[in-house]
């Protein structure tokens, strides 16, 4: 049998190659605006960054000043007893009472001056270490507990005055190969999370759990509040950009996108979240060191 193959219609062939620059326009539209929505991305990631060494330093700064205005006061006090002693010594008849009595006031003057120039300079070592971190995108072994606790004195002026407590549970000396500073950011993001939203802006009291364990080759971090929780209906939305229930308040909705996008392509890891009976909160966090 005989077969003839039909000849295609203008109309087809001017319709196929109409539906193919179609396709192709559309293409290079959505790689356009896939484009467009790494860059916001990325751009979302750097300002949420620094946002974050901004919380730093307004909190470093903070801290920094009680001891060395406790070290200043100090000091100040102990000139005055070197003064006294130079007296008493510049006296025909010196009372051995009153020497032993200031000297006795300048050792706990020193003492004084000495524990908070340390704690100054600890501090330092910590805004040095975390500055570091947040501005740095390398891998680098460090501490859990050290990244962990430095996280929380960054954010000590916020907390210090409200009833909450927080609670960690980290292995001494685990260390791990990964981002600290993108662990930072993360831990941050959540205790401001609890601070604003489970605990009504710090008003209420109430107990966070930080928990840490390494699974095989991945860290699993629990974090956990028992705040107001989330409500039900908006648990599937709370990693979405710009969503949040505190935007009458100047919420902006990306802290827990920010946590969400940082954990799943920088650490390659993955983020859920529970609030059983909507009271409370508890965030599971596993990416590989």
């Amino acid at each position: 049998m005989d077969y003839v193959t039909k000849p295609i219609q203008h109309e087809e062939v001017f319709a196929r190659i109409t539906t193919h620059l179609r396709i192709r326009d559309l293409t290079v539209h959505l790689n356009v605006k896939i484009e467009e929505l790494t860059q916001t991305r990325q751009e979302l990631v750097q300002s949420e960054k620094m946002a974050s060494l901004g919380r730093l330093v307004a909190g470093f700064a903070h801290e920094l000043n009680t001891p060395l205005g406790v070290a200043l006061g100090s000091a100040s006090a102990l000139q005055e007893e070197i003064k006294t002693i130079n007296n008493l010594f510049e006296q025909e008849e010196v009372d051995v009472d009153e020497v032993l009595s200031a000297l006795d006031c300048v050792n706990k003057g020193f003492n004084l001056s000495l524990s908070n120039l340390e704690r100054a300079a600890n501090l330092v070592t910590s805004f040095k270490r975390t500055a570091i971190d947040q501005t740095s995108d390398e891998l680098r072994t460090f501490q859990v507990q050290e990244i962990i606790n430095d996280t929380i004195n960054t954010l000590h002026n916020r907390f210090e005055k409200t009833g909450i407590d927080i609670q960690v549970d980290c292995p001494d000396n685990f260390k791990v190969k990964s981002l600290p500073g993108a662990l930072e950011q993360i831990l941050t993001n959540l205790l401001m999370n609890s601070l604003i939203h489970g605990f009504n802006e710090g008003k209420d009291a109430g107990l966070i759990n930080i928990k840490v364990q390494l699974n095989t080759e991945h860290l699993h971090l629990e974090y956990s509040d028992n705040g107001k929780g989330i409500a039900q209906e908006n648990l599937e939305k709370i990693f979405e950009p710009f969503f949040t229930t505190h935007r009458a308040h100047g919420g902006s909705g990306l802290g827990l996108y920010i946590c969400y996008n940082m954990i799943t392509t920088q650490l390659q890891g993955t983020i859920g979240c529970e609030s059983p009976h909507s009271k409370g909160v508890i965030f599971r966090i596993d990416f590989p060191v």
